[in-house]
């Protein structure tokens, strides 16, 4: 607890150095960075994460407005570029200019009839300060300390707090699961117990993701009863769920969930009471490695109304039917979406005291422009008298100046390279070094994988691991759509028909399982009967998998 102390006394002692240092630019001169930074990004976009560091890092240097949004950027750059103690550095500052980099004068500029909101200190949106204390907390528990991380949490979860209304208020599900893991770590049980319940209410607040695991949850339940093998508990990510959740939530998620589906009561409470029941012996939270997939594109802000007022805030872009695997040293597992929603975040926040300034301001700069435009349209009435007809124009003229240096647009800076999701998949590995690979699929197509290694030492808190997956490319899709050998047919496709090749229920596929599917579905596809498949018999087998595939995924997105 001392080092914790020690570590958040050093942010406010640095918080205090920055208070009114901040160096003036003007609009264009934060434009012109503006444009530079959005290279960066796009290098961040392409995974080229030297040239992001190469081009945003500078922008760091200064203390300008958006200092604070640069940090953040590049803390994203180092994570993903494998630079833990960089990343470290990095979060902590950006935490510090968040909290204390402040500028009255500019601030006092954004409020004003003449001053632009971008012209302030940049602080973030609460999804992002929240999401910045997540990745602060991660970074804390891969250096083994869990005290730092929990304050860390803490602050999360106090930025979390800023909702129009209380039913979103601290529902970051994922800064939940973190905190509770470091109380298990401090072996203070009852308060690990407390926040794992405030996490999965969490959960089931996202509804479409926490219905698309009820049904799947019913799903395994169903086929377990219809084999007999009812003491056999559901796959990992399922197993996860229940064993966080207590009995009471299982059954108000299932019933929330299920409404739609016309199943019986007393089916519904049988179903709660396997999924309690199969994963009694497993331990939560019982993990020493995590790794974090980050998914997708983040929220997006733009203006509408007349002269740019209102700042909205557009949904990142995920798709589920273009997932991606995880493999540990061979063994596959699925990363898990339904904690780390920052979309979810982003949409559940509320308004702003700034959003009615800058409403008030748009409304003046239109009740100046009609006032300008009646008085200049009837100067020309009032030609026949001269002095009067050229009084109105001049002040009609006026009033329209004055109109056009008003400023009412609203601040659409955010922080461009967060994930939409970030998807955990929690592990206990043995002491050693680790391959992992990660397999991104465009639909049911294969897209290209990337590798690394993982190391883990036995005294280890939790080792935290940072990855994105291959970006789309749709050249590269193309191309994967000429189907030719048979090498790379049914062992891909395999992963996309879990539910028929998965004999043992497990939610895995093991070499042999791989084997039977590609049996299976060369029987299913061998129209000739010659015991292989040609190439039309593949490109046909291939198409109908990639159909039904996308077909009974976006029933479930719907």
């Amino acid at each position: 607890m001392k080092n914790a102390l020690l570590s958040w006394i050093g942010i406010i002692l640095l918080t205090g150095c920055t208070s009114s240092k901040v160096v003036y630019k003007s609009q264009s001169e934060l434009n012109k960075m503006e444009q530079v930074a959005d290279t960066g990004r796009d290098y961040f976009k392409k995974a080229d994460y030297a040239k992001a560091e190469k081009i945003i890092q500078p922008l760091c240097l200064e203390r300008t407005v958006n200092q604070p949004l640069y940090q953040s950027e590049l803390s994203s750059i180092y994570l993903l570029a494998g630079e833990k103690e960089k990343a470290h550095q990095m979060l902590m500052l950006t935490q510090a200019s968040l909290a204390g980099l402040y500028d009255e004068s500019s601030e006092r500029r954004a409020a004003s009839v003449w001053g632009n909101e971008a012209e302030k200190v940049y602080k973030g949106e609460p999804y992002e300060r929240c999401s910045l204390y997540l990745l602060l907390a991660m970074s804390f528990l891969d250096r083994g300390d869990p005290d730092n991380a929990l304050a860390a949490v803490k602050s999360g979860l106090l930025a979390d707090t800023d909702s129009k209304t209380n039913q979103y208020k601290v529902d970051y599900a994922l800064l939940q699961l973190l905190g509770a893991k470091c109380y298990a770590l401090r072996k203070e049980f009852t308060l690990r117990d407390q926040l794992l319940e405030k996490t999965f209410n969490s959960f089931i607040q996202n509804e479409p993701v926490a219905k698309i695991f009820a049904r799947e949850l019913y799903r395994v339940y169903s086929e377990r009863k219809r084999q007999n093998k009812l003491s056999q508990p559901p796959a990992k990510l399922l197993r996860g769920l229940c064993v966080v959740a207590s009995r009471e939530q299982i059954e108000t998620w299932l019933t929330r969930s299920l409404k739609d589906d016309k199943i019986s009561k007393n089916d519904l409470h049988d179903a709660v009471a396997w999924a309690k029941a199969s994963t009694a012996q497993f331990t939560p939270l019982d993990f020493n490695t995590l790794i974090v997939i980050w998914c997708g594109l983040p929220p997006d802000m733009f203006r509408e109304g007349e002269y740019g007022e209102q700042r909205l805030i557009r949904e990142g872009i995920i798709s589920y039917l273009d997932p991606c695997s995880i493999f540990i040293d061979g063994r596959e597992y699925d990363p898990f979406y339904g904690f780390g929603d920052i979309n979810h975040q982003a949409r559940t926040r509320g308004a702003r005291t700034m959003d009615q300034i800058l409403k008030d301001k748009a409304n003046m700069k239109k009740t100046a422009n009609n006032t300008a435009d009646i008085l200049i349209a009837g100067s020309g009435a009032a030609a026949a008298i001269p002095v009067l007809g050229l009084g109105m124009a001049l002040t009609g003229a006026a009033i329209k100046g004055t109109a056009m240096v008003m400023s009412a647009r609203s601040d659409i800076r955010h922080w461009e390279n967060l994930p939409h999701s970030f998807a955990i998949v929690p592990l206990k590995l043995p002491p050693g070094e680790h391959a992992i690979e990660i397999r991104r699929w465009y639909r049911a197509l294969p897209l290209g994988s990337s590798a690394a290694k993982l190391s883990v030492q036995d005294n280890d808190v939790c080792r935290v691991f940072h990855f994105r997956p291959p970006e789309l490319d749709m050249d590269q899709i193309f191309r994967n759509y000429g189907y030719s050998p048979d090498q790379r047919i049914i062992n891909e496709f395999a992963s996309v028909t879990v539910n028929a090749v998965d004999a043992n229920g497990d939610g895995e596929l093991s070499e042999t399982e791989r084997s039977q599917a590609k049996k299976k579905l060369t029987e299913l596809y061998d129209r000739n009967k010659d015991g292989k498949l040609s190439g039309d018999e593949l490109s046909a087998g291939e198409a109908a998998i990639h159909d039904g595939f996308v077909g009974n995924m976006k029933k479930e997105e719907k």
